[in-house]
């Protein structure tokens, strides 16, 4: 699960479409978005549970790590 605010939605966009993150677009990888929009409450409050509901909700598996990870997108 990613969480985005509206305007870096483009920028992930890019992100994922260079090759050295092709392996991100793999059928065997599932990637789900957040997108916060600006005036929503949680654009400035971090949803987390709401989050990690919506991802084990999507797990298609037996198996399921849940693991908390911070990454800052960068140029």
């Amino acid at each position: 699960m990613i969480y985005l605010h509206e305007e870096e939605v483009s920028r992930f966009e890019e992100f994922l479409g260079k090759s050295e993150n092709s392996i991100l677009c793999d059928p065997r990888i599932r990637l789900l978005t957040y997108v916060a929009v600006r005036d929503s409450f949680f654009y400035s409050n971090y949803p987390i549970n709401i989050l990690r509901n919506i991802g084990i909700h999507h797990v298609s598996t037996s198996h399921m790590i849940v693991l908390d990870m911070d990454m800052w997108m960068s140029s």
